[in-house]
């Protein structure tokens, strides 16, 4: 079962930055995702979806049943890569960021799956001082140990197509998650499909 995910029901603590018939990609401050979480009955539909089965596995990996192997980037990721403007410089309201001003920046990409492609391409091209992966179903430990157990807080967090393959309860936990991972000066860039019609 797949999901059509829409977080903007209404527009004020959303900042849809891409759509495209493939997909949809929101930007949140830490504030804008609290504001969020406050009315996420009102603010979150979810839909689902029947989606075909891809058969059984004959891996015995730990990657969620839906993870696809990537030779190269998400189409999210390679599209925010080409704009060329990168989420962690500080936003009108932030306070100044000791971190951010010597290039300190922790970038996560939240529900990372098979696509390594993507957090090279996002930590070589996005000038992180540090990139990470994190899955809770991925075969390799360290990826799969959550970040807060080593006191991160990030300031760029990706969460691409995550959202669509999990219910709304679910979805409500992993979007509290991501703000509770956010630096204060952070921002979320989550993407959900818009092709599942």
């Amino acid at each position: 079962m797949q999901y059509i995910v829409n977080l903007g029901k209404s527009q004020d603590c959303v900042e849809m930055t891409a759509k495209c018939n493939k997909y949809i990609q929101y930007t949140f401050t830490k504030k804008q995702l609290q504001k969020l979480l406050k009315n996420w009955i009102n603010q979150s539909l979810w839909i689902p979806v029947p989606t075909k089965s891809r058969g059984n596995r004959t891996d015995n990996t730990k990657y969620h049943s839906t993870a696809i192997a990537r030779k190269k980037p998400a189409l999210p990721i390679r599209d925010y890569i080409a704009k060329g403007v990168y989420q962690f410089l500080l936003t009108p309201d932030a306070d100044v960021d000791i971190d951010i001003f010597y290039g300190f920046t922790k970038l996560l990409y939240y529900g990372i799956g098979r696509d390594t492609a993507g957090l090279k391409a996002l930590g070589r091209k996005t000038r992180h001082f540090q990139s990470i992966g994190y899955d809770p179903f991925h075969p390799k430990e360290v990826i799969r140990t959550h970040p807060k157990k080593d006191g991160y807080l990030f300031h760029e967090i990706h969460c691409h197509y995550v959202l669509n393959i999990v219910d709304w309860i679910s979805g409500e936990n992993i979007i509290k998650d991501i703000c509770k991972l956010m630096h204060k000066n952070g921002v979320a860039i989550i993407s959900v499909r818009n092709d599942l019609y």
